[in-house]
C-alpha cells in the first residue's frame, strides 16, 4: 500500500517538484529549464519512490503495532507522531540519494547515471560543509536575500498539500484492497 501511494504521488505531482527545484536552482529558473521537460529526472524518482514509501509505512505501522499495547489511549497520538518521525528517518536512507540525483537531473543536461557516478566519486569531500545548515543558509541569504530562502515556496506547499491527500488516500485504498483480497482468499480456502 505504501509503495503504491508513494509512486502515485511522485508521478502525478512530479511537475510541481521540478518547478520548485528550478525556482531554487543557483543558475536561475530559466537556465535550469523553466517550464520545459517538467518530467526530467522522473526515472530516479520512480526507482526510489515505491521502496522509500514502503519502508516508511513498514516502519510506521510496525512501531505503532509494538508500542500501542504498551501505552494508555491518551499516549496514542505521541506513539503515532514518534512512529512517523522514525519512519521518515528510515525512509530517508533511500530518499536522500534519490533526491540528489533527481534534483540535479531536473536542472542539468546530464543523464541520471552520469550524475550518480559524479556524486559517488566527489561528494564525500563536500558532505561536511553541506551539513552545516547555518553556513548554507548564510550563503543563500548573501547571494539571493531573504527571497532566496523562500524560492519555490508555492510549488512546494502545493506538492505537500496535494501529496498528503493523494498519498494517504492511496495508502488506505491499497491497504484495504490487499486486506479484502487476503480475507476473500481465506474465506475461499475455508469453504
Amino acid at each position: 500500500g505504501g509503495g503504491a501511494a508513494g509512486l502515485t504521488v511522485d508521478v502525478v505531482l512530479f511537475p510541481l517538484d521540478t518547478i520548485k527545484t528550478r525556482l531554487q536552482a543557483a543558475q536561475g529558473f530559466a537556465k535550469a529549464g523553466g517550464f520545459r521537460g517538467v518530467y526530467k529526472g522522473l526515472g530516479p524518482q520512480v526507482i526510489g519512490s515505491a521502496p522509500q514509501a514502503a519502508l516508511f509505512f513498514l516502519t510506521y505501522e510496525s512501531f505503532k503495532h509494538y508500542m500501542e499495547p504498551k501505552v494508555g489511549p491518551h499516549w496514542l497520538p505521541f506513539v503515532h507522531m514518534t512512529g512517523a518521525s522514525i519512519a521518515e528517518v528510515v525512509a530517508c536512507l533511500i530518499r536522500v540519494p534519490i533526491e540528489v540525483v533527481k534534483q540535479r537531473r531536473q536542472t542539468s543536461k546530464h543523464t541520471s547515471w552520469r550524475i550518480l557516478r559524479h556524486a559517488w566519486r566527489t561528494e564525500d569531500k563536500k558532505v561536511a560543509n553541506t551539513l552545516k545548515v547555518r553556513t548554507v543558509l548564510k550563503q543563500v541569504h548573501k547571494e539571493l536575500g531573504i527571497r532566496g530562502l523562500f524560492a519555490g515556496f508555492v510549488p512546494r506547499v502545493l506538492w505537500i498539500t496535494l501529496g498528503g491527500y493523494i498519498f494517504f488516500g492511496m495508502y488506505d485504498l491499497s491497504k484495504n484492497f490487499c486486506t479484502d483480497v487476503i480475507l476473500e482468499a481465506k474465506y475461499d480456502v475455508n469453504r
